[in-house]
């Protein structure tokens, strides 16, 4: 049974965007999974963690990344980020494909 998050989609999303932007990363993340957990396929929530995990931790946040551009794959941001993380990874090639 996956534990329910009091609030709206919407409203958890919102605070895991506070923490992320307060430089409470673990927080952030932990929210992140909680609501992926209820919502596997929320793009926002898959892509703030991914940027979350780009700072060193590259296949992380390239398989969050790549799960946000296909819940939406007309969302340039989503794009964006990829593209970047694949750069940074050291992926040329696969950025030239996002």
């Amino acid at each position: 049974m996956q534990k329910e998050l009091r609030g709206s989609l919407e409203e958890r999303f919102l605070e895991a965007v506070r923490f992320f932007r307060a430089g409470n990363f673990v927080d952030a993340e932990n929210l992140c999974r909680k609501i992926l957990s209820n919502h596997p396929s929320h793009g926002d929530t898959l892509n703030l963690i991914g940027l979350k995990a780009r700072g060193g931790y590259f296949k992380t946040a390239i398989d969050f990344l790549r799960r946000a551009t296909k819940s939406d794959g007309l969302n340039v941001g989503y794009h964006f980020t990829l593209g970047e993380v694949l750069v940074a990874a050291g992926d040329f090639d696969g950025a030239k494909s996002v």
